[in-house]
Formats: structure tokens, C-alpha cells, sequence
């Protein structure tokens, strides 16, 4: 069911416009309900027709529908509207007598209990993605990597060689910056005086 309402969100957030002017020309003064019939209706298409691999592809994207693409023709016959069997019909055929279906959208007892099911699911997944998000920050990542998802060798490993790097790292920029390349000319003044003294010593002996 999660699959299938992913799948609807991702039909939903691309086409609110299309669905906002067809609830628009409704006469219907509920379109609240008009809005949860033209969901109950596609979920319950979904679920009739949707396989394992489907759902598969779509869990992934349960956080984020708007990143799917629903136009893939398998995925959207599986949610396909007949917007012309929807639309409200006059009584005679052409135009709406005053008033005439301005009142609340029939639906059916399957329609009605597929739209609870889908506003309880859409709160619970609401609380799962939004638990799962606090739990991400709490989460210890260097270099996008989950340390709290490593077994304890590979966290000594990858933790050794980012300390080496950083190691690496600190030593050449402390003898780019701190210290200081030997003066030429007073590295070989140093050099003739040791020769000196060593001509000294072999003299006095």
C-alpha cells in the first residue's frame, strides 16, 4: 500500500494542476471529498494491478514521489483516471439546473474505506520518515559515510587512514607555514667553520 501511495503522491504533485481544474469545474461544494474519491480511486486501481517488482522500485522513493517517474507507461496504467467517467453529469444531458450537484460526491463503501486507510498511512508515514531524519542527524558520518553502520574493524581501519590524512595533511601545511627553509649562505658558513675547527684540531695534535 505504501508503494501505491507513493505512486499516487508522485501522479498527484506533478498533475495538481490538472486535478485542481477538474475539482474546479466540479459543481460540488465538498471538493475536499471529491479529492479523496479521485485518491481512493487510483489506489484502488494500484493495488489490483501492481506486482513485486513495482514495488520494489517505488519503496525508495516513499520520502520522496516527486522524484519518480509516474509517466513510465507501466506505472501509470496501474493508476490511470477515466476523468470523463468522473466528471459530473447533468441531469438532461447539457446543462446543471440551479443547484444540481452541489452536494457531496457519492462513494463508494470500498472508496470511503481505502480513503481512511490512505489518511492513517500517510500519518504513519509521516512519523516514519520524520523519525528517520532525527535519527540520520544524530548519526555520526565522515566523508558520507555511516561510522554507526561499520562493524568495529572497519570503523579502526577507516578512522586510522582519515587520521593519517589529516596527519599528512597537518605537516605540510606546518612546513609551508611555520618553518622556515635553511639560508644558503648561512648553511655553508657553518659547514667552512666546522671544517675549520676540524683543521684546528688535527694541527694541535
Amino acid at each position: 500500500m505504501e508503494s501505491c501511495l507513493t505512486l499516487v503522491r508522485a501522479f498527484y504533485g506533478a498533475q495538481e494542476t490538472e486535478i485542481g481544474e477538474f475539482v474546479d469545474r466540479h459543481p460540488t461544494k465538498d471538493k475536499q471529498r471529491l479529492v479523496s474519491k479521485l485518491l481512493s480511486v487510483m489506489m484502488i486501481s494500484c493495488q489490483a494491478s501492481i506486482n513485486e517488482e513495482q514495488v520494489e522500485k517505488l519503496q525508495p522513493y516513499k520520502a520522496d514521489p516527486l522524484n519518480f517517474d509516474y509517466t513510465q507507461k507501466a506505472y501509470f496504467r496501474l493508476i490511470e483516471l477515466d476523468w470523463d467517467e468522473l466528471a459530473f453529469k447533468p441531469a438532461n444531458g447539457e446543462e446543471l439546473a440551479e443547484g444540481e450537484g452541489e452536494g457531496a460526491v457519492e462513494m463508494s463503501q470500498e472508496e470511503i474505506m481505502m480513503s481512511n486507510e490512505v489518511e492513517e498511512l500517510s500519518d504513519e508515514m509521516k512519523r516514519e520518515i520524520t523519525e528517520e531524519n532525527r535519527q540520520s542527524l544524530g548519526k555520526t558520518q565522515i566523508a558520507f559515510l555511516d561510522l554507526q553502520a561499520m562493524d568495529s574493524t572497519s570503523q579502526i581501519i577507516y578512522l586510522s587512514v582519515i587520521l593519517a590524512v589529516f596527519y599528512a595533511i597537518a605537516r605540510v601545511v606546518y612546513s609551508t607555514l611555520v618553518e622556515k627553509p635553511a639560508d644558503f649562505h648561512s648553511s655553508r658558513r657553518e659547514k667552512l667553520n666546522e671544517k675549520r675547527a676540524s683543521s684546528g684540531k688535527k694541527k694541535n695534535k
